[in-house]
């Protein structure tokens, strides 16, 4: 490693980088949250019609645990998850390319940060299915080997104590798969690249930041947790005020809903892209980029 190299890596410590990407956040904040709202509302309107169409198929009696049909409840829950994962690589997209774009665009239209995103949507979806396909056979292996383990020491933690104890498998992986994260700066930044080069650049920069991926993730549960509890009491406050009625409370909910979702996800995304632009450009020009922000 080269001693430019090394001079940009000791200034990229986790203070440094959860600095700046809070900071980033809080002055893009609008122009990250008008772009968030496209995928927000699709993830919301997809949630519903998978629900429809789950339902119509229990109803004809095409899903069950019987023989033969643990396989179509298999990939339905596989199918599900997945295009969640999917819009998020297409946020995360935008996010890189906005981050990543000429700093003089300040408030860019919300079709040209989805520009590049369309361009690579291909390896965006192939990179999303495959993370999301290894966390959840990671998951599902790692909370059945637990549970077994719990049952033949004949132990119950109770509750909440059993969803912290199973949260950790998926706590570990995400920091696994947050090695091939900076995959999608990387093709927003270089188009040509190709997905297996870009996976090999993201695993090469990422080498050492598991842990504080971890807990970034875990940080933002949090964070989410705590903003749902404060949205259901602000509309039950307002319900039982007459502010809303039994016809404006679902719209309302829903809006008030896909916009919390539009405002929290950007900061995980914005430290991976923070991430890989420091890591590529030699100390001072890191710097200097930071400066302008």
């Amino acid at each position: 490693m080269s001693d430019i190299e090394n001079s940009t890596k000791r200034t990229l410590d986790r203070a440094y980088l959860l600095k700046q990407s809070y900071g980033l956040y809080s002055k893009k904040f609008w122009t990250l949250f008008r772009i968030a709202l496209v995928p927000a509302l699709l993830a919301y309107l997809w949630h519903y019609f998978f629900r429809f169409v789950a339902r119509q198929m229990s109803a004809a009696g095409w899903l069950g645990f019987k023989s033969g049909k643990l396989a179509l409840v298999i990939a339905m829950g596989w199918i599900g998850d997945g295009f969640y994962w999917i819009v998020s690589s297409f946020f995360f997209a935008a996010v890189a390319a906005t981050l990543l774009g000429e700093a003089d665009k300040e408030n860019p239209a919300i079709s040209d940060a989805f520009t590049q995103a369309r361009a690579r949507i291909g390896a965006l979806t192939a990179l999303a299915l495959l993370c999301w396909t290894v966390f959840w056979l990671g998951r599902a292996v790692a909370g059945y080997a637990m549970m077994g383990a719990l049952d033949r020491l004949h132990f119950d933690p109770g509750f909440y104590a059993m969803v912290a104890i199973l949260s950790i498998p998926s706590v570990l992986l995400a920091g696994l798969l947050a090695r091939l994260a900076l995959s999608i700066p990387v093709m927003m930044d270089q188009p040509a690249t190709s997905l297996k080069e870009a996976l090999r650049t993201s695993v090469e920069k990422t080498e050492g930041w598991e842990l504080f991926f971890m807990m970034f993730l875990v940080k933002s549960t949090i964070v989410g947790l705590g903003l749902s509890w404060l949205v259901n009491h602000g509309l039950d406050w307002l319900w039982q005020r007459g502010m809303l009625t039994q016809t404006t409370f679902p719209w309302f909910s829903r809006a008030v809903y896909i916009c919390v979702a539009a405002a929290v996800e950007s900061p995980l995304f914005i430290a991976f892209s923070l991430l890989y632009r420091d890591s590529s450009l030699p100390r001072e020009e890191a710097l200097s980029a930071t400066a302008f922000e």
